[in-house]
């Protein structure tokens, strides 16, 4: 009868969340497969995430079936250090599993998520879909060789200092990173997408980051953005693509199939432009705003 309560109380331990020093709640492979990390989750994929605060990877996670997810938060105001481990795939057939998702539509529950220091790779779907949060916020995170995309992510993402790469295969519909409107998309870099490298939407600002070998536009911004400092070069559309309203300075474009810029009634200043397969500045309602230069020339469009 004692050695049963004492397998007992131990199974209730194990039930039990774990906490670092700190008291950041731990997700690692064995609650992950055994025993559910935390209230509110159970053994097994996707871990589930119900209430807001700071969590922390303390392994890698693997074994994750190629029509389900990773990790699924059901609640907003979620921080998750990877602390240099990887969240892993299946890496190969189909699937509609994501690498985090999140409840309500397109993630929606899950605004102000912030995921960082870590790796997702080799989802059937998307790295990270949370096209309906606000808020998202991904930093210093690798993601590579997601087949359906790197990450989608919905208004006011922060997204810093991030590696995408291989993302989205063959298929040209599925783009390395997606933004909605009023982003910040700095230093990143992006490249082997199936798509667009970076598409970002309205009123956003994308700063410092490397487009490379994507299967479509370098970048692509909407109306109304600041696209400034990036090289854009290798990529299979165009170099840089604006809708109006918006400004593009300083970046170097180069070697891109289509044209190095294409712009709608946007202006364009103190760019590096050479040896684009279709030409230098294309668009309606290009505005040379000045010290440009075009394949070694003064002379722009």
């Amino acid at each position: 009868m004692r050695s049963t309560q004492i397998l007992a109380l131990l199974l209730m331990l194990l039930a039990l969340p774990a906490f670092a020093g700190d008291g950041v709640l731990e997700i690692n492979q064995t609650c992950a497969v055994q025993t559910g990390c935390f209230a509110g989750d159970t053994a097994g994929f996707p871990v589930t995430i119900s209430a807001s605060g700071s969590y922390r990877l303390t392994s890698n996670l693997s074994g994750v079936a190629a029509d389900t997810s990773g990790l699924f938060l059901n609640t907003s105001r979620v921080t998750i250090d990877f602390n240099g481990f990887s969240l892993l795939g299946p890496s190969a057939g189909s699937g509609t599993g994501h690498g985090v998702a999140g409840g309500g539509t397109l993630g929606s529950f899950a605004g102000f998520t912030t995921l960082k220091n870590g790796v997702i790779r080799g989802f059937r779907a998307k790295g990270v879909e949370l096209a309906g949060a606000k808020g998202v916020r991904l930093e210093d995170m690798t993601l590579e060789f997601n087949a359906g995309g790197g990450a989608s992510v919905g208004d006011e993402a922060r997204i810093l200092r991030n590696g995408f790469s291989g993302n989205g295969g063959a298929t040209v519909s599925n783009y390395g990173l997606i933004t909605a409107s009023g982003a910040m998309i700095v230093e990143n870099v992006v490249s082997g997408s199936g798509g667009v490298g970076v598409e970002a939407g309205a009123g956003s600002t994308v700063s410092g980051n490397t487009t490379r070998q994507n299967g479509g536009d370098g970048i692509a911004a909407g109306p109304g953005s600041t696209v400034s400092g990036n090289t854009a070069y290798e990529n299979d559309g165009n170099g840089i693509f604006v809708l109006a309203g918006s400004t593009v300075w300083g970046n170097t474009v180069h070697l891109n199939a289509g044209f190095g810029l294409t712009l709608a009634q946007s202006g364009y200043r103190e760019n590096v432009i050479s040896s684009n397969s279709a030409g230098t500045v294309t668009g309606i309602g290009p505005v040379n705003l000045g010290n440009n230069a075009c394949n070694g020339s003064t002379t722009c469009p």
